[in-house]
């Protein structure tokens, strides 16, 4: 128990600290947050006022009228918890590594774990307004079950989790050497292609052969789109979905949070911290 209490307060000591330094520019902080998924939330709305509002049957295969804005809902929450998980750890690591105060995080014997949970409750404290919006739109255009709730949180945890997982490996190769980061930006940019965050799978089979043949594979088993198919089924049905997506998802997750920690360790001790 002693030990648990030590890894709570470190936890909360980290993300304590990322709020505080994040909050010297409330405005902007609270803008950005607001403001980057209503970006990228206008021009799909203007797609779907030109197409899907105008026809009686949806021409989008896998959606109708009706779930077409809880399936964007749903799918920009998860995206912007994706997009600030995987990048949170680069852009802090090195702006402490610009500010030469990085080495004061690993001096003293600070779990991987209390990092990893620690810098990903800043994220979402960041995104909460965001968060919040959507949850509310998606609440009152179409309600759920308190277990279809539950069981989207739980998707949404465990896709912030992978994404703090990769993110952590990302931050830690920006340490030890900036060239390899644009390499591992493009393998990220890969997993956001391949996640129908807003658009469904359905969709990829009026691809062109050979790329719907290529394609339909790699995003049916991404346990980021299963995360989010396993969110859309479970919100929509009132908590009926598939067990077995969220148990493929969790392992997934177990597997990446450790190999990431112990990458990110490995890294850390080999090359340390080159550049300025």
């Amino acid at each position: 128990m002693f030990y648990l209490n030590n890894d709570f307060r470190e936890t909360l000591a980290i993300a304590r600290k990322e709020i505080q330094i994040d909050l010297r520019f409330a405005i902007s902080y609270l803008f950005q947050s607001i403001v980057s998924p209503l970006g990228r939330l206008i021009p799909i709305l203007t797609v779907y006022a030109a197409t899907v509002g105008q026809n009686a049957i949806s021409p989008i295969p896998g959606l109708t009228k009706e779930t077409y804005i809880p399936f964007l809902a749903l799918g920009i929450i998860f995206n912007t918890a994706w997009r600030a998980s995987t990048s949170v750890f680069k852009e802090k690591f090195q702006r402490d590594k610009w500010a030469r105060t990085i080495e004061l995080l690993f001096i003293a014997p600070v779990k991987t774990p209390s990092i990893v949970i620690g810098y990903g409750i800043s994220v979402i404290v960041q995104n909460i307004p965001t968060f919040v919006a959507f949850l509310i739109a998606l609440w009152i255009i179409h309600p759920t079950s308190f277990s279809g709730l539950l069981l989207t949180l739980l998707s949404f945890i465990l896709v912030t989790l992978i994404g703090l997982s990769v993110g952590l490996v990302f931050g830690g190769a920006s340490l030890a050497t900036e060239n390899i980061t644009p390499f591992l930006s493009y393998i990220i940019s890969a997993f956001t292609f391949l996640t129908p965050f807003f658009y469904p799978i359905e969709v990829i089979n009026k691809l062109p052969y050979p790329i719907n043949f290529i394609l339909d594979p790699l995003i049916r088993y991404n346990p980021l789109n299963t995360a989010l198919s396993f969110a859309r089924t479970a919100w929509l049905n009132n908590g009926k979905a598939n067990p077995y997506e969220i148990i493929y998802v969790f392992i997934v997750t177990v597997v990446l949070l450790l190999t990431a920690g112990y990458i990110f360790r490995k890294i850390w001790r080999k090359f340390g911290i080159q550049g300025s």
